[in-house]
């Protein structure tokens, strides 16, 4: 149902400037004035150059939440390789390997006979299930258990795109006895759609996985209004007119109110690519005859609080995956969002990341949920300090699958490597190599298999032309080939350090196919280029590298390199030309001169 256009609610000034200290979101600064400015007896409007796009809707049915929904489905994992939308927090293989010792402690718990089901949702690029597999084949290898023989891993996405990536990259190749790959739909998580066509019923799960999944489900922000609910709604508006015609002069708003009208997938991408130029503003609508599911139970929940984040999209997954695991599994979630009472007030609003948009996990409405309904739902000791929190949710009590849990998912879990790592980022900023040196070889020891410590430590000896980088930089690609521009730049660095043009082309050419608009890609590019005498195409790395250093981080230093290649075209003209004038006066013979023998 899509709400009537609203009248703005009016606030006393001094609320006004109460949540303007609090740090609400910009669109809904613009309504709070607003609504003082209709209180000092002026009416809100629109600025002359903004034209509507579409009215008032729920957050979860507004265009930017359409778009983002779009956006995945085009891009899929490409979203991850070119560092658009962040991945490193789940996917570096911490979590992984937290999550398998999990899962076998929860295996050994509770001996089963048959088939051993996981489910991962929202794989996104698939890395943390592809070390997950490594972790939870090892433990079972080591202990001598049958699990790894009896699992089968259903690993899925929403988006179609990203399952097709998997197979073209060919990430689960060597674990495709046990890894089914699939699209699920996380608003159902009934059934498994495999690319051939398949359909494959998920049910008697012995586990499921939610890493950074559940802020991108619909969600609401509600609060209890003087007539009953209240719902924030988005509408969206085009901000500058003459920058739509500069960059686009074949539309008009008229086409982009269409665009937003339309299921045509064609005409919602015109809408991504002025995207930039799209804004928006909030007002708090009565939620009406359909309400987002869970608001009674969000209301009361906050009833002392002038507004709540509510998740549903997120509960309602939640639910249909307890339902769906046995008796004695479990579901782990990995997610941001605020985690103590005081902070859901503050935390309502949208988070763009590239052209995708999500909202944090309203983490202490989770817990009164789910414990309300009898479900366990344990917390480990100092997660409200951890940037990424964790919940393990069950069915039934089981201290070893929790004890497991405390140990590989609380504040002190992390802390060898985090500490070792901050000292060598530490030391290199105060130029102790030798100290930084031995950080990072803690650091490496601690995790002997995560790509980004190995990928450091590569780029620390690296700038520091001490010997192992090439060494270091393969082993950290043997574990990511596929998403990371970082590492096989950080190779190409270590090639080109020591003279090898060849390899170090070849590796910031696979740099530039993981991202092909990545900056340092292009620039690196320009060097092996000009290396082989190949002008032009340095030339048109540097544009490319030029053109997408939007911040202008490396603005200097490729203009810079700009100017070295120009000049070396013009010293190269200028010596062809001088070659060319002493060979026509070679041909310019006097009348007297004779060949001798």
């Amino acid at each position: 149902m899509q709400p009537a256009t609203p009248e703005l609610s009016v606030p006393k000034l001094q609320d006004v400037v109460a949540q303007l200290s609090r740090g609400v979101e910009e669109a809904e600064i613009a309504a709070l004035l607003a609504s003082a400015a209709e209180r000092l007896g002026t009416k809100p409007s629109l600025a002359p150059n903004r034209s509507v796009i579409q009215d008032f809707r729920p957050i979860y049915c507004s265009l930017e939440s359409e778009l983002a929904q779009l956006y995945w489905q085009q891009v899929g994992v490409k979203a991850f390789a070119g560092n658009e939308v962040p991945f490193l927090i789940n996917n570096d293989g911490r979590l992984s390997r937290a999550a398998a010792e999990l899962a076998f402690a929860n295996c050994r718990e509770v001996p089963r006979d048959g088939q051993i089901r996981m489910l991962e949702i929202g794989a996104g690029s698939g890395l943390f299930a592809r070390y997950f597999l490594d972790a939870f084949r090892g433990l079972c290898r080591q202990h001598g258990a049958d699990f790894w023989d009896r699992l089968t891993y259903y690993v899925s996405d929403a988006s179609r795109r990203s399952v097709e990536q998997w197979q073209e990259l060919g990430q689960f190749d060597d674990q495709r006895q046990q890894v089914l790959p699939g699209v699920v739909d996380a608003g159902s998580c009934h059934e498994l759609h495999t690319l051939d066509g398949m359909v494959v019923p998920l049910a008697g799960l012995t586990c499921a996985f939610a890493h950074y999944v559940l802020d991108v489900l619909p969600a609401a922000v509600v609060r209890a209004g003087a007539g009953g609910p209240e719902q924030l709604c988005v509408r969206t508006f085009l901000s500058d007119e003459a920058e739509l015609q500069r960059l686009c002069p074949d539309w008009d708003v008229d086409h982009l109110r269409a665009a937003a009208q339309s299921d045509s997938a064609k005409m919602q991408q015109d809408l991504l690519a002025v995207l930039s130029l799209l804004e928006f503003e909030t007002a708090f609508v009565p939620v009406g005859e359909d309400p987002p599911p869970y608001t009674d139970e969000a209301i009361s929940f906050g009833r002392d609080l002038p507004r709540v984040l509510l998740n549903f999209g997120a509960f309602a997954c939640l639910d249909r995956l307890l339902a769906q695991i046995e008796d004695h599994g479990f579901v782990l979630l990995n997610d941001y969002g605020p985690v103590r009472d005081v902070e859901v007030a503050n935390f309502g609003v949208t988070t763009r990341f590239g052209r995708s948009v999500a909202m944090g996990v309203n983490f202490p409405l989770l817990g009164y949920l789910f414990e309300k309904r009898g479900f366990h739902v344990a917390t480990a000791s100092g997660d409200e300090e951890r940037s990424i929190h964790s919940r393990l949710l069950t069915r039934s009590h089981l201290p070893a699958t929790l004890s497991e849990f405390e140990r590989h998912f609380c504040l002190e879990a992390g802390r060898d490597l985090d500490t070792a790592l901050a000292g060598g980022r530490n030391a290199v900023s105060l130029g102790r190599v030798r100290e930084a040196f031995d950080h990072f070889c803690k650091a490496v020891e601690r995790e002997p298999d995560n790509w980004c410590v190995l990928g450091e430590m590569a780029e620390f000896l690296t700038v520091n032309r001490l010997p192992g980088a090439i060494e270091f930089a393969l082993l950290a690609l043997r574990r990511n080939p596929w998403y990371s521009a970082w590492l096989w730049n950080t190779l190409g660095d270590a090639f080109y350090q020591m003279d090898l043009v060849g390899p170090a082309h070849l590796a910031y050419e696979k740099a530039f196919c993981v991202s092909p608009t990545d900056v340092l890609s292009n620039y690196n590019l320009s060097f092996t280029f000009a290396a082989m005498g190949r002008s032009r195409d340095a030339l048109d790395a540097l544009a490319t590298a030029l053109a997408n250093d939007l911040q202008g981080t490396f603005r200097e230093r490729i203009l810079h390199q700009q100017q070295r290649i120009v000049f070396e075209i013009s010293r190269r003209w200028s010596g062809d030309t001088q070659r060319v004038w002493q060979r026509a006066s070679a041909f310019e013979l006097p009348t007297d001169r004779r060949l001798t023998r």
